[in-house]
């Protein structure tokens, strides 16, 4: 059981995501968008009994699970795309980057530009293991996890 006023949080963070794709992209969810979605779900889903017992949950009542299921992630999905490449937000930013990465010469150059710099390290071997003098930005990956970065 979840707490209902969560469940009202989350009602109301996805409205107002759905909200605001309307306001500020003129972009409403559209009932074919929000099909595709569950026709989504359920072809990609990994826990097929899962969805079925949710649908059943939600008397299978299509109106339903579109509005439980499909539309939270979708606003969430639409909003985080739409805002990040929104130049209304992040344009003067974006340019400023721009001013400053153009020209560089190496990533060396990086450490002396304006915001925050890190370095992170990669270490192949057991994750439960605990090197001693482990830094924050030391991570440590299992052999599958290295294959897969390395190839990223």
């Amino acid at each position: 059981m979840v707490p209902r006023a969560q469940l009202e949080t989350k009602v109301e963070d996805y409205l107002k995501k759905s909200a605001a794709l309307e306001q500020f992209w003129q972009r409403p969810l559209t009932g074919e968008q929000l099909q595709a979605e569950m026709d989504r779900m359920a072809k990609h889903t990994k826990d097929p009994d899962m969805l079925r017992e949710l649908f059943a949950a939600l008397n299978n009542d299509p109106v339903l699970i579109v509005e439980c299921l499909a539309r939270p992630v979708l606003a969430d999905r639409l909003v985080r795309n739409w805002y990040a490449f929104d130049g209304r937000f992040h344009g003067e930013l974006k340019t400023r980057v721009l001013r400053e990465v153009q020209g560089l010469d190496g990533v060396r150059i990086l450490k002396s530009m304006s915001g925050e710099y890190g370095e992170y390290v990669f270490l192949k071997g057991d994750p439960k293991a605990t090197m001693a003098g482990q830094s924050p930005a030391e991570r440590i990956l299992d052999g599958t996890e290295w294959d897969a970065s390395s190839r990223t």
